[in-house]
């Protein structure tokens, strides 16, 4: 089914965004790149309200709820643990499956759970810039490293936030 008059509506989407900066126009799509992920289909105006509720910013829904992604270079990511704030993969690697030297890890938070992210202080720095958790995550940071795990349980110690 094609879209009907994607041009127009094209046009009356740009508009919207009137006066903004790129950066905050870019962050707008994020968001609704978001709650289209998350929405029913099709998607009906009467559902907004209940889609704005449901989303991760309301902090009531999983990240990702398939618990597996695939990288671009076409890897696939298993989730190995989590919280309701944020999703932490390890990468299956196709040549050397068994070394888990090698092993790489990725994350998902509440605010890009459609994107993959390499696991490491500055992309972690980065997402959780400008949110409530950024104190937590930045004193965390300061003293540990991000896959350092908790010796009692096992689990990654970044996820008791």
């Amino acid at each position: 089914m094609k879209y009907k008059n994607t041009n127009k509506t094209l046009l009356k989407i740009v508009k919207q965004f009137y006066g903004l900066d790129k950066a905050q126009a870019f962050d707008i799509l994020s968001k609704l790149e978001t709650f289209l992920f998350y929405a029913s289909n099709p998607i009906h105006i009467d559902d907004n309200n209940a889609l704005m509720e449901t989303t991760p910013f309301a902090g009531d829904i999983d990240i990702d709820p398939f618990q597996i992604s695939i990288l671009p270079n076409g890897n696939f990511c298993e989730l190995v643990g989590c919280n309701h704030k944020l999703h932490i993969y390890r990468e299956h690697n196709r040549y050397l499956p068994k070394w888990k030297i090698f092993s790489s890890y990725y994350f998902k938070s509440k605010y890009n759970p459609l994107e993959a992210i390499k696991l490491n202080k500055p992309n972690l720095k980065d997402v959780f810039k400008n949110k409530p958790e950024e104190s937590y995550m930045l004193r965390y940071l300061s003293e540990y490293h991000p896959l350092k795990k908790d010796p009692a349980t096992g689990s990654f110690a970044i996820l008791n936030f």
